[in-house]
């Protein structure tokens, strides 16, 4: 009998068998209060082992009878909202200003958050269907009842999901949030990258100036004639498939560097006009949602960038790297890191507020 058998054994003794109906206080006190601190200690130490559904069992039957006291005592049952994330601080000066104290984002130490009961994971253990991908594995908990799945980092940054895992929305928030540690970081952003439908990016080398100036603009552009999606296979149906899909992916593209580099807003894919539009240019197309633009397909072509940038700068030589921050109208700061390269081009590989 291991650790958490016998502390089952030694609360049925001292809480009574819970099959003759729910357990009934007979006393209160620390020495009851005591059980919520052995169950958290238990459920922490030993989050991995099939096991702990006995204590979450017993989290379970000793709230239900703590709500029966409260109610066989006329007593209204407190209530306790648990802030995902504190605001800021403000505080004022001997001048009269008021300051502002945000909060500081510090990398994942502690992937234990005491606001949830962990369960272990058992959806890799089947011998068939679809396994869970491991980034969701190790970015995410499940939870004991609601919420069913939170971030790691819940503890800072308050994320939580419902079952089943939604893939997309979950790796969208591991690639921005900051309180994950920069392993985890890197390794989603290599599968967004990855995942990302669009032609491989390509950094033009630094050319001298011509007569339009030094001062003009450098583009990235992508190849289109690179991909290698676009060769359509032989028999006729897969052919007919390859090209609706490859119509699906290079329109996409197109449509999420539209809204991108001509700033408009996400929603207008929404309207009943752009999908008359694309309707009156190709029938056959379908162009994507506001919802898939910004979750989905800006976050992985943003993620593809910034590796070919990495990759890019990996290969240079005598970087300057600055870093420069200043505060907003709103009570955040905003800090950027840029790396310039001889001959003046620069590029901008963090920011965050």
């Amino acid at each position: 009998m291991g650790p958490i058998g016998a502390l089952n054994r030694e609360l049925e003794c001292v809480m009574g068998q819970r099959h003759n109906g729910p357990i009934s206080f007979k006393e209160r006190g620390p020495g009851l209060e005591a059980v919520v601190d052995v169950l958290e200690s238990h459920l922490i130490e030993h989050h991995n082992s099939p096991e702990t559904i006995l204590l979450v069992k017993w989290v379970d039957d000793l709230t239900t009878a703590a709500k029966a006291a409260f109610a066989s005592a006329g007593i209204m049952l407190p209530t306790c909202a648990a802030a995902a994330k504190p605001a800021a601080k403000v505080t004022a000066k001997s001048n009269g200003k008021k300051t502002i104290q945000g909060l500081v984002d510090e990398p994942l130490s502690n992937s234990v958050d005491t606001r949830y009961i962990d369960l272990p994971e058992t959806d890799n253990l089947r011998a068939s269907g679809a396994k869970t991908h491991p980034l969701l594995l190790e970015g995410t908990r499940r939870c004991y009842k609601v919420p069913e799945v939170r971030c790691i980092a819940s503890k800072h940054c308050g994320t939580t999901w419902k079952m089943p895992r939604a893939r997309d929305r979950i790796i969208a928030h591991l690639s921005k949030c900051t309180h994950l540690d920069e392993d985890m970081q890197e390794r989603v952003s290599k599968f967004l990258a990855a995942s990302s439908k669009g032609p491989k990016l390509q950094i033009p080398d630094l050319e001298p100036p011509t007569e339009m100036g030094a001062d003009a603009e450098v583009i990235v552009v992508t190849d289109v004639l690179a991909d290698s999606r676009t060769k359509p296979t032989e028999p006729l149906q897969s052919f007919v498939r390859q090209g609706r899909l490859n119509l699906k992916e290079s329109g996409d593209h197109a449509v999420m560097k539209f809204i991108v580099c001509c700033g408009v807003p996400p929603t207008v894919v929404d309207s009943s006009e752009w999908k008359e539009l694309i309707s009156v240019l190709n029938s056959n197309y379908q162009s994507p949602s506001s919802t898939k633009l910004t979750g989905n397909l800006i976050i992985k072509e943003a993620s593809k960038i910034s590796e070919g940038i990495k990759e890019y700068l990996g290969k240079a030589r005598h970087l300057t790297i600055t870093f420069d921050g200043g505060k907003i109208r709103r009570p955040n700061s905003l800090y950027t890191i840029h790396i310039t390269i001889p001959g003046g081009r620069t590029f901008c590989i963090y920011g965050a507020q």
